[in-house]
């Protein structure tokens, strides 16, 4: 664990990756909050928030695909356009909630799917980015710090977006609030793919040691034949 709390990759990561998690996970408390004022029935929130997880889960599972399929060599321009779609997203719901007098339930429910895209979609490849930069440790370890920050952070970006001095204000607070991650992950973080080059020597180890193994099989086998011959 010292290893990795001295490891600026891995306290930079978490403290980003951290922070957009929680607040996905606070969207589904804040949009109960702010629909409740639009005078939306239990069945159109319903529909909001399902196009914000269902949206979401599409591009997490392609993100799953195209790890398992591709490996993680776009990873990091993938993380920087997920990062952008939520921002923009988070910033949209901001000026609808705070400038828009009666939002239609259609609108909000685009910028939530869109922004389902953005966030949940960013969740594989914040974890393999994790995994890939602190390899050899384990991966529940190296994700582990990520998950709880998310959930912390989660409680707070959700009081704090909510609060009553906040009033309309709470997505653009959430906005402001992975402003700073954002700049962080388009500019500063890179992912070290360590266990990928980690995976290539191993290959090629074992490639050497089988081609050792096929030559000296064969030098045997050229050596009993000719004993085979003498004899």
């Amino acid at each position: 664990m010292k290893i990795l709390l001295n490891s600026p990759q891995f306290v930079g990561g978490s403290l980003c990756f951290g922070m957009v998690l929680g607040l996905s996970n606070s969207i589904p408390t804040t949009n109960s909050i702010y629909m409740a004022h639009l005078k939306l029935s239990d069945l159109e929130q319903g529909y909001i928030t399902l196009g914000y997880v269902v949206a979401g889960l599409i591009p997490g599972l392609l993100g799953a695909w195209w790890i398992d399929r591709k490996g993680l060599k776009d990873c990091d321009f993938l993380l920087r356009c997920l990062l952008t779609i939520s921002l923009v997203s988070l910033a949209a719901l901001g000026i609808v909630f705070t400038y828009v007098e009666d939002p239609s339930m259609l609108l909000i429910l685009v910028c939530n799917c869109v922004l389902g895209i953005g966030l949940i979609g960013f969740m594989p490849f914040a974890c393999s980015s994790i995994i890939e930069s602190n390899f050899p440790i384990q991966e529940a370890v190296s994700t582990n710090g990520m998950n709880m920050l998310a959930q912390i952070l989660s409680v707070g970006a959700s009081h704090l977006s909510t609060a009553k001095f906040v009033g309309k204000g709470g997505f653009g607070v959430l906005a402001a609030l992975m402003l700073p991650c954002w700049i962080y992950s388009m500019f500063f973080y890179r992912t070290q793919f360590k266990k990928q080059e980690a995976d290539e020597q191993n290959q090629e180890l074992r490639k050497e040691i089988e081609e050792s193994e096929l030559n000296e099989y064969g030098k045997s086998s050229t050596v009993d034949e000719e004993n085979t011959e003498l004899e």
